[in-house]
């Protein structure tokens, strides 16, 4: 007795589809697990100039950073100046992402059928 009563062929079709699918799967998990780049220090400062454009704490790094973007002479940034940047970086990517969190959680159910343009709000 066979498993599965269908001619010969069709098992050939199965294994194909079936492997595609076990190498699809294994490829977009082995693209997951890829480390993800760090920031440079330009993303940074673009990224910190976006999110708090008027934060006097803004003003003082890039004041801070002034010297040594313009000047070839002056040689690297020195560490304590970029540790001061990524974790200012870091904090300032954690506020937008909570602030964006609570503002989706508070919003209520006919502001999101709104947001997505349906008819009718959901309930």
């Amino acid at each position: 007795m066979e498993l599965l009563p269908l001619p010969h062929f069709y098992h050939w079709v199965y294994l194909v589809l079936i492997g595609v699918a076990v190498t699809g799967i294994g490829l977009w998990w082995v693209r997951g697990k890829r480390p993800k780049p760090k920031p440079t220090v330009e993303e940074m400062i673009q990224a910190i100039q976006h999110l708090a454009p008027e934060d006097p704490k803004t003003k003082e790094l890039l004041a801070k950073l002034i010297p040594y973007r313009y000047d070839p002479k002056a040689g690297p940034i020195p560490k304590a100046i970029l540790k001061e940047l990524k974790n200012y970086h870091d904090n300032l990517q954690k506020k937008y992402r909570l602030h964006t969190l609570n503002k989706s959680a508070n919003c209520s159910y006919y502001e999101k059928a709104k947001k997505h343009k349906r008819k009718r709000p959901l309930g």
